[in-house]
């Protein structure tokens, strides 16, 4: 049964990002203003197809919508991704592909956990955990 994203999510803390973001080729100055930014995300989710707005990220201001199993094209630092969403049993699982010169695939999953919502980023071999707190 996949979980329930449903709610206003609020970065707490992360592991690795600055890692992360430099094996995606980000520059140090970009990464250091992303790791001082508390991102919050608003998820609705009805079944498959959900909704996210993200605050406080490196983006600014985003709204996803997609539904699983349906590919999607987003911004990442300005760089656009094309998104296939889908459920690897109760995880959110993202797979983001650079159409640009970001470095890639990123492969997003995430899982709730009681007040928690648990983010592993991977691009190549090198990982990053954030957590969020359920508002």
């Amino acid at each position: 049964m996949p979980c329930d994203f449903n709610g206003v999510w609020k970065h707490d803390k992360t592991e690795n990002f600055d890692a992360f973001l430099d094996a995606l080729g980000v520059n140090a100055a970009k990464r250091k203003i992303a790791a001082a930014i508390t991102p919050v995300m608003e998820i609705t989710q009805d079944g498959d197809k959900f909704v996210v707005n993200a605050s406080g990220g490196p983006g600014g201001a985003t709204k996803l919508e997609f539904t699983i199993g349906q590919e999607f094209e987003s911004e990442m630092f300005g760089h656009k991704m094309k998104n296939k969403p889908s459920w690897d049993g109760n995880k959110l699982k993202m797979i983001m592909t650079p159409l640009g010169d970001l470095k890639g695939p990123i492969v997003i999953t995430r899982v709730v956990q009681g007040d928690e919502l648990n983010q592993r980023m991977e691009v190549g071999n090198v990982i990053c955990t954030r957590i969020f707190k359920k508002q």
